[in-house]
C-alpha cells in the first residue's frame, strides 16, 4: 500500500475513534505521526418519514431513525403526502428535542415536549392539553401556535418576533374559550392575541405563582371583556414588562381572588384601550409603573391600591368605576378631566385623605353604594348623590 494510501487509511480510522492528525515526521522517512485532537460529535437529523401510518410522535417507526427522536435530535417535519396532523398525545409522555422544524401540523393533547433550543414552525401547532417547555417558538407562511378551548401550558417559553399566539378560536359545539397556563415566565417577543375582535370568543393566560410577562412584544385583546391576563390560582405577583404593549378591545388585568390567596399585578408596560372599550385593574396592593391610556374607555378600578400607584393614568374621557379599595391616607385624590373627571363610588371604598376636584369632576354614588372611611371632602368639590339608574 503507498505511503499517501496509508495517510487515508489512518485518518479515516481516526475518525471512527476520535479524531486524530497524521503527519509524514520527516520528508526522508516512511514513517507518520499521529496526535490526537478533541473529539466532535455529529449532529444528528431525525426526520418525519410518518411510515407506521398512525400519525403518532411516540411511534418509533414514524421517524427516519426508526427510533423517537431524543434531546441530542435536531428534528424535522418535511412537507409530506397528505398533510398529516402530527399527534404528541399523553402516551407520548415527555420528550426532549434538540431543535424542531416543522412543516406539517402538530397537536399537542397531552404529554410535554421539551426544546432545548428553537421550534420553528412553518405550519401551525394546536396546544390542546399538552405542554411545551423551554425553547424560542417561530413562525413563517402565516403559521401560529394555537391555544384552544383543551388549554395546556408553556414553561418558560420564548415567543419569537414575528410569532403569533392565537386565543381567539372557540368550539362552536362547546362552551369554553381557549387559553393557556404558564410556569417559568413568558418572554413574548411575537403577538399574542386573546379573544375575537367580534367579542365571540374570550382569551385567558393565566401565571400561576409570581412571573414575569416579558420582552417586546403585545397582546391584543378582543371585544370581549372576559379576556385575561392573571395571576391566578396561588398567592404570587404578576410582572408586565416595561417592553410590553397590552391592547384592545376590552379585557381584564389582575388575580383571580381565589379564596385564600393574595394575587398582586406590577405594570411597567403600555397599556392602550381606546374609546368605547373596557378595562379592568385588579390585584392586592396592584401598581402602575408604566403608562395607561384609557381615554374614552370604561375603567373599573379594583382590588387594593394606592393613589400613587395609578401612576400615569390617561383617562380623559373615561367612565372610571371604584369598585376596589383606594388607600388615600395621607394623601388627596384629586378628581379632574384628565384623569377621567368624575369618579363613580360603584361598591368601592375610599380609606382615608382627601378627596378634591376640578374642572366640575365630582365624587358620584351609584346604587352599588361604597364606603368612605375617614375622608375629609375638600372645599369646593361634590359629592353627587342624586343619581338614579
Amino acid at each position: 500500500m503507498g505511503k499517501f494510501h496509508l495517510r487515508g487509511l489512518l485518518r479515516a480510522v481516526g475518525a471512527l475513534v476520535g479524531r486524530w492528525e497524521c503527519q509524514r515526521s520527516a520528508a526522508s522517512a516512511p514513517r507518520f505521526a499521529c496526535d490526537a485532537l478533541e473529539s466532535r460529535t455529529l449532529l444528528a437529523v431525525v426526520a418525519w418519514t410518518g411510515n407506521a401510518g398512525d400519525n403518532l410522535w411516540h411511534t418509533g417507526a414514524n421517524w427516519s431513525s426508526g427510533v423517537v427522536p431524543t434531546i441530542d435530535d435536531d428534528v424535522t417535519i418535511p412537507d409530506v403526502t397528505g398533510t398529516p396532523t402530527i399527534r404528541f398525545t399523553a402516551a407520548t409522555g415527555t420528550r426532549a428535542v434538540k431543535s424542531l422544524v416543522s412543516h406539517e401540523a402538530v397537536l399537542l393533547s397531552g404529554g410535554t415536549l421539551n426544546v432545548a433550543t428553537t421550534w420553528h414552525m412553518a405550519a401551525s401547532a394546536t396546544l390542546g392539553g399538552g405542554v411545551i417547555s423551554g425553547g424560542t417558538v417561530s413562525s413563517s407562511d402565516g403559521s401560529m401556535l394555537v391555544l384552544s378551548r383543551d388549554w395546556g401550558r408553556l414553561i418558560g417559553v420564548t415567543i419569537a418576533a414575528g410569532t403569533v399566539v392565537d386565543g381567539t378560536r372557540r368550539a362552536s359545539n362547546y362552551p369554553y374559550n381557549p387559553g393557556v397556563d404558564v410556569t417559568g415566565g413568558l418572554t413574548l417577543n411575537g403577538t399574542l392575541l386573546l379573544g375575537a375582535a367580534d367579542g365571540s370568543s374570550s382569551g385567558r393566560v393565566n401565571f400561576l405563582g409570581t412571573q414575569t410577562l416579558g420582552g417586546t412584544g403585545v397582546v391584543v385583546f378582543g371585544g370581549s371583556a372576559d379576556n385575561m391576563l392573571v395571576e391566578s390560582a396561588t398567592s404570587g405577583t404578576l410582572t408586565i414588562g416595561a417592553q410590553v404593549t397590552v391592547q384592545g378591545g376590552s379585557g381584564y388585568i389582575g388575580g383571580t381572588n381565589s379564596f385564600g390567596t393574595t394575587e398582586n399585578v406590577l405594570f411597567y408596560g403600555t397599556l392602550n384601550i381606546p374609546a368605547g372599550r373596557s378595562i379592568a385593574i385588579d390585584g392586592d396592593g396592584w401598581v402602575n409603573h408604566g403608562v395607561m391610556n384609557v381615554e374614552g374607555a370604561s375603567v373599573s378600578l379594583r382590588g387594593s391600591f394606592a393613589t400613587a400607584s395609578l401612576g400615569v393614568f390617561n383617562a380623559t374621557g373615561a367612565t372610571v368605576l371604584l369598585q376596589g379599595t383606594l388607600q388615600n391616607t395621607a394623601a388627596t385624590l384629586t378628581l379632574q378631566s384628565s384623569l377621567g373627571g368624575s369618579w363613580w363610588l360603584s361598591g368601592g371604598w375610599i380609606n382615608g385623605g382627601t378627596v378634591s376636584s376640578s374642572d366640575g369632576s365630582m365624587l358620584v354614588l351609584s346604587r352599588d353604594w361604597g364606603r368612605l372611611i375617614g375622608v375629609t371632602i375638600a372645599a369646593g368639590t361634590v359629592v353627587d348623590g342624586t343619581r338614579r339608574a
